[in-house]
């Protein structure tokens, strides 16, 4: 029982780093995206990863996802002094 769980976890690990170095390119995007911007709707990430809505993963699986209409970015300014909790 216990090799066979660490099969099961052994396998789940390896999909997911072959996942991200497949889709390293996008994750660098949204992280840049969220560097400049510290917050991002669900329409800014996928833009930002350049995923189209209507073909993401999700939308295709379920079949009803379609690109909604983006609203307009209300950009916020970046925190002068790092975030709140390191200034005590």
């Amino acid at each position: 029982m216990d090799t066979e769980a660490r099969r099961i976890i052994e396998d789940c690990y390896q999909q997911a780093v072959t996942t991200l170095r497949d889709h390293r390119d996008q994750l660098g995007r949204l992280a840049h995206a969220l560097l400049e911007g510290e917050t991002l709707d669900e329409d800014d990430a996928y833009a930002a990863a350049g995923i189209d809505r209507g073909t993401a993963p999700a939308a295709v699986a379920a079949g009803v996802r379609q690109p909604t209409p983006r609203r307009p970015r209300t950009r916020q300014p970046p925190l002068a002094q790092g975030p709140p909790w390191a200034n005590r």
